[in-house]
């Protein structure tokens, strides 16, 4: 069946359906008055459903096919969010490990350090021991050296004095001679020989 007509043939109705009797008339009871408006009722939503049932049909299936899209655009969003989620906690977790491990490195490493700047400064306080104690072996090898030749020194001067003392005018004279008398018998032996 054509619409085009229905619509048409709908329009002519309508006035005739919905027409009041005028004052004047008489109500012809209750009966023909329900019957009008069942009748007005039918040919309204009769005529209603005729013009609108493709455009809401339509609506309707154009509507349900945007949920159904909609829903699944959703579930795949919701798919996606769970496996991003997932990864996320995945990767905390690793990154939790992550963190774990680096900072049992950073102690280990801390301690290797620790432990190598110990010998560093065990070596090093070694060779300062021995820095030192050779420093002050030569100056007490220097400081000995020091003392005997002020030990000589007084030694000599206390061995002059005492010289001094004992070498009189006649001795001294006596010494002269007997060094003279052994430089010349060695000029000779060494004129002879």
């Amino acid at each position: 069946m054509n619409r085009k007509p229905a619509a048409f043939l709908l329009l002519l109705i309508v006035p005739f359906v919905f027409a009041q009797p005028e004052h004047g008339e008489e109500h012809s009871g209750h009966g023909s008055d329900f019957l009008g408006m069942l009748v007005n009722f039918i040919v309204l939503f009769g005529g209603l459903t005729l013009v609108l049932y493709k455009p809401v049909k339509k609506f309707l299936a154009q509507r349900t096919k945007d949920v159904s899209v909609a829903l699944k655009e959703a579930e795949k969003l919701k798919a996606e969010m769970e496996a991003k989620i997932k990864e996320s906690g995945e990767r905390l977790a690793r990154l939790n490990e992550d963190i774990d491990r680096i900072k049992k490195q950073a102690i280990e490493e801390g301690e290797q350090e620790k432990e190598r700047i110990i010998k560093l400064a065990e070596k090093e306080a070694g060779r300062i021991r021995r820095i030192a104690e050779q420093e002050v072996e030569m100056i007490l090898k220097s400081g000995e050296k020091e003392l005997r030749e002020y030990a000589a020194e007084l030694a000599v001067e206390a061995a002059r004095e005492k010289v001094k003392k004992k070498i009189t005018k006649d001795l001294h004279t006596v010494l002269i001679d007997r060094s003279i008398n052994m430089l010349d018998n060695r000029h000779e032996k060494s004129k002879t020989g």
